[in-house]
């Protein structure tokens, strides 16, 4: 019987070998961000899917989800999907819009007491300050609120937004033109902002 010599190097294993890495590629530098657009704690907003225009939103940190006065609910159904019809009263309209929307969730959400309900969600586009972004509201009765719209962190992160607590309208023409006197022109007019691409 042959014996193995002792003196033969072992055989690497090709499972185990270590493998090589190509040599790490220099990170380019970050991108510079746009200056951040200020916003006042209550702006006129449009949400064009729904066909709804100059709606006053209360700017609200401290919620995580928007919220959109809506009564009437009607479920149905659309190419397989599920739909909600909803009417919103509008004050600067004598009828309410009747609106017609994809549902995308059923939520548990706390109230402004703080007792949770189970509500609808739906995605539309946001139009603030001269942008537009999609952004996730749920559908309550808001009929004893004073705001129809409140507009939750969620919906504004990531967007170079800075709120005034102090001040309404900034994105409206006139509140533009009062900020822009009071700061020395560290506003920056809405017609002059990109556009975000949904």
């Amino acid at each position: 019987m042959r014996r193995r010599s002792s003196a033969s190097s072992p055989r690497s294993c090709p499972t185990c070998a270590r493998p090589s890495y190509p040599p790490e590629a220099s990170l380019p530098p970050r991108a510079q961000r746009p200056p951040a657009t200020t916003i006042g704690w209550r702006e006129r907003v449009d949400l064009p899917a729904l066909g709804l225009t100059g709606i006053v939103a209360k700017i609200d940190s401290g919620a995580r989800t928007s919220a959109l006065h809506a009564t009437r609910l009607e479920r149905f159904s659309r190419d397989g999907a599920p739909w909600l019809r909803f009417r919103v009263p509008h004050a600067g309209l004598l009828e309410t819009v009747i609106c017609e929307a994809p549902l995308v969730d059923r939520r548990a959400i706390r109230n402004t007491s703080g007792i949770a309900e189970a509500r609808p969600v739906i995605v539309t586009t946001l139009v603030i300050a001269g942008r537009r972004w999609p952004i996730e509201v749920s559908l309550a009765d808001r009929a004893g609120m004073t705001h129809p719209l409140i507009l939750g962190r969620t919906a504004l992160r990531r967007r170079g937004l800075l709120v005034d607590v102090g001040r309404s309208f900034l994105t409206t023409r006139r509140g533009v033109d009062m900020a822009l006197r009071e700061s020395g022109g560290t506003v920056t007019p809405p017609e002059s902002l990109p556009e975000d691409t949904p």
